[in-house]
């Protein structure tokens, strides 16, 4: 009778081999989701964070939100909030878009759903040290609803002047004041997205192609397309008027109040 030795067979190693890879298989998706998850529950705590900023500067200007400037000789809405809530650089990317992979360098580029906007700075007055500036640069992966501008003071974002931007709809259209919004808990303040700020039409369509979920499309307008982005599962994070911030399916923008004469529609059908 032959004696077994110590050593694993041929057939005992190639099943041990079997089971793990069965096992990655099975575990390697659960851990994906709940990586994507805990990015996504970052993501809205420094939503909530910023909303807070937000609060205690409407608070100190009888409910009016700054105004719009595109004077490249200041800095975003990061740099009026960062005088309220400190540590913006800490709270300007959302995880999921906190770097940029294409050497971007000096011109404003938009975003994707895995990279930041930068906003280029013209000038050497840009408040360094205050925002998310990297030799005059701004990143960040939120999007402001353009329609909580003050219309009425276009020119004071940065304390620089500006103007009112083309293509971001009537005036009339936008809230007079943080406190004149009648819907606070549909009508979005600030979430993912790929530029500075954006005026949501209620009939812009849907990106053309799946894959402008991810980069969207170099002639993509200033309106619901800056928010159509496929950063969290087919989502997006969204902070809210009220104070309250939530997951919002991308079929499901078109149900928020934009603006005051915002038409609600139904769930919007997304490319593949």
């Amino acid at each position: 009778m032959r004696r077994r030795t110590g050593a694993f067979t041929l057939i005992e190693i190639l099943v041990v081999v079997a089971i793990i890879t069965l096992l990655m298989g099975v575990l390697l998706p659960s851990l994906g989701r709940a990586r994507g998850q805990a990015r996504s529950i970052v993501c809205r705590a420094q939503l909530r964070s910023l909303y807070q900023g937000m609060e205690l500067y409407t608070n100190d200007h009888q409910g009016r939100v700054f105004g719009c400037g595109l004077n490249h000789n200041a800095g975003t809405f990061y740099c009026v909030l960062n005088s309220y809530i400190g540590q913006i650089d800490e709270l300007s990317l959302c995880p999921v878009a906190e770097t940029r992979r294409d050497g971007a360098t000096s011109n404003d580029i938009l975003g994707t759903a895995n990279q930041p906007w930068v906003w280029a700075a013209k000038s050497l007055s840009c408040p360094a040290g205050k925002c998310k500036v990297a030799g005059c640069q701004e990143y960040g992966s939120y999007t402001l609803n353009g329609y909580l501008y003050n219309a009425a003071a276009p020119r004071i974002l940065g304390g620089v002047e500006g103007a009112v931007p083309l293509r971001a709809g009537d005036a009339g259209l936008w809230y007079k004041s943080w406190n004149n919004v009648k819907t606070p808990g549909n009508t979005p303040f600030l979430g993912d997205g790929i530029w500075v700020n954006a005026w949501p039409k209620d009939d812009d369509t849907p990106p053309f192609a799946g894959e402008y979920l991810d980069t969207p499309h170099e002639s993509y307008n200033t309106g619901m397309l800056r928010y159509c982005i496929d950063r969290h599962n087919r989502s997006v994070n969204m902070g809210f008027v009220d104070g309250h911030v939530d997951a919002v399916r991308l079929t499901e923008l078109w149900q928020l109040k934009w603006h005051r004469a915002f038409e609600t529609a139904g769930e919007m059908n997304m490319p593949q």
